[in-house]
Parts: structure tokens; sequence; C-alpha cells
């Protein structure tokens, strides 16, 4: 299990342009173990969706839509995204 850092002034920042990526698409998406991974070309935004079942769209959609809002924002920034579904008794 990785480290997620937390009082990070610039993981915040990214954490919160990256929740607004989301609930722009749904409300109902979540997102947890936010972290950032720097690299000389590139910066990874590395953090799981919680997606609702049925939704509107796919897992890839979704995926989709978000890594392009996060490249429109900045082109140095690359998503890597894992999906996870609610547990549910």
């Amino acid at each position: 299990m990785d480290p997620v850092i937390t009082d990070n002034p610039e993981v915040d920042r990214l954490k919160a342009v990256v929740l607004e990526f989301v609930k722009a698409i749904d409300e109902k998406i979540s997102i947890h173990d936010f972290r950032i991974v720097k690299g000389e070309t590139h910066t990874n935004l590395i953090f799981d969706l919680v997606l609702p079942y049925n939704g509107k769209l796919s897992d890839s959609e979704i995926k989709d839509i978000i890594s392009k809002d996060i490249k429109i924002y900045d082109p140095t920034l690359f998503a890597v995204i894992n999906i996870d579904k609610p547990f549910t008794l």
C-alpha cells in the first residue's frame, strides 16, 4: 500500500481541481486515495473513483472525460484512474 500524503498544498489544490471535474459529470461520484507522483516530463495524478451503479456513462467514458479535462487544465498532468464500485449489502 502506497502512503497518501495529507496536508500538502499542491496535492490539495490538484485534488480540488479533479473533484470539480468529477462532480461536473455526476455528484454521486467520489474520489479517494488521491496522490501525485512527479516525473521529469509529467506528473501522475493517481486516484480511485467510486462510481454509482446504473450510471448514465460507462466506466471508460467517465475515465476518458476526466483524463481529457485534466490534460486541458495542464498538459503536464496525467490521470491514472482506478474504478471502484460502492460496497452494498
